[in-house]
């Protein structure tokens, strides 16, 4: 009998053997704390076209303001059509970039949003004609804001950089003029119109880019802007677990 019994565990060690240490890894039950955390992506339409069209706008408006191309007369619905269409535009735009995980895309349109309340507001009740040195200053310290958005803006889409140099130019002879300099203002104006013209060719660059998911007009994305797009998902989430939302703190 104690043969048999003998036979009988050697038969169930045969029948059972034992896993492998890569076997036995893949098995192991998780560990109580990577059960605690789950990051869900959710994916989202390109920001840039709405942006880029707000701003587009925003920029061509006052030009053509200024240019007498539209008359003086006319200068309040100027500014209702920029805090009506500008405005919403910026700060819907600004909002996806941020759901998007592009915080430098999300605070330009935050910035240009606001930009272009004040501006809207400002040609309510006044011309850009005038001398009016708050409104100046606030155009220069717009400049400035703008000029440092476009260097960071240099290292991953350079399309958006030149976009943000150019109107860096137009904000700074703006606020000289309003400020009282003479013969800066028409020449700010006239550097509003290729500015414009190639903001609304950027929203139908990165609308093409979004729809067919090939950047068949280029943007000249260049770093992670450009790994976002042609790499793949691993790429996209090799990081996130520092990206604001995930950490800790922002």
């Amino acid at each position: 009998m104690d043969n048999l019994g003998e036979s009988g565990n050697i038969a169930s060690n045969m029948a059972e053997p034992t896993p492998s240490r890569k076997e036995a890894d893949s098995i192991r039950p998780l560990a109580p704390e990577a059960n605690l955390v789950r990051i869900v992506l959710r994916p989202l339409g390109s920001a840039m076209p709405i942006g880029l069209l707000g701003y587009g706008a925003g920029v061509l408006l006052p030009a053509l303001l200024g240019l007498h191309w539209i008359p003086a007369a006319q200068s309040g619905f100027i500014g209702l059509m920029l805090l009506v269409f500008s405005v919403p535009l910026l700060w819907g735009a600004s909002v996806l970039s941020l759901l998007g995980r592009d915080a430098l895309e999300g605070t330009t349109m935050a910035a240009y949003g606001g930009v272009w309340m004040v501006l809207g507001l400002f040609l309510l009740r006044h011309h850009l004609s005038e001398r009016f040195v708050a409104m100046g200053v606030f155009a220069c310290l717009a400049a400035g804001t703008t000029l440092t958005l476009g260097v960071l803006a240099w290292h991953s889409k350079r399309l958006m950089a030149v976009i943000l140099w150019i109107s860096f130019l137009r904000f700074a002879l703006m606020g000289a003029s309003l400020c009282g300099a003479q013969g800066v203002g028409q020449a700010g104006n006239w550097v509003a119109l290729p500015l414009a013209a190639l903001a609304f060719y950027g929203a139908v660059a990165f609308l093409v880019e979004d729809m067919t998911g090939k950047p068949l007009l280029p943007v000249f994305r260049q770093s992670t802007s450009k790994l976002a797009v042609e790499g793949g998902l691993v790429d996209q989430l090799r990081q996130i677990y520092r990206e604001a939302g995930v950490r800790k703190r922002l």
